[in-house]
């Protein structure tokens, strides 16, 4: 596979279904992890550290499971590759935007 191919499809590679898996047994510690360092007055840059490790764990999550979503439900190639490419672009914007909230607000 090509790295267009594995970027548009991760459900189709092995290690990155692996990193999937792994994600998901992540998420709920660092969900944790999160909402305490944020109650709590801790260091910004700790609290920056778990809010952003938690965005991209979420968002690696996301884009594989929609990708999945994707492969069992939609069959035409051409609006395939259209809904992957559409769920790639709205991933990163989402990613991209929570994670220049974060650091532009130091307070937070």
């Amino acid at each position: 596979m090509s790295i267009l191919d594995n970027l548009l499809k991760p459900d189709l590679n092995n290690s990155l279904l692996k990193k999937y898996h792994f994600s998901n047994k992540l998420m709920i510690p660092l969900l944790l992890s999160s909402l305490l360092t944020h109650n709590y007055d801790s260091n910004i840059y700790l609290k920056n550290t778990f809010h952003s490790a938690n965005i991209c764990n979420i968002a690696y999550h996301s884009y594989t499971s929609t990708s999945c979503i994707i492969t069992d439900y939609i069959k035409p190639k051409n609006i395939s590759l259209f809904a992957r490419i559409f769920n790639l672009k709205c991933h990163s914007i989402s990613t991209i935007g929570f994670m220049y909230y974060i650091f532009k607000n130091k307070s937070s």
